[in-house]
């Protein structure tokens, strides 16, 4: 179960843009 929330966890960060999870302000 673990295992299966880590791939989740990625899944769903690499489907979030870039500018989403780093915002262009901080930049």
């Amino acid at each position: 179960v673990k295992e299966d929330n880590a791939q989740v966890s990625h899944m769903s960060v690499r489907e979030i843009p870039i500018g989403e999870t780093f915002p262009t302000d901080n930049f």
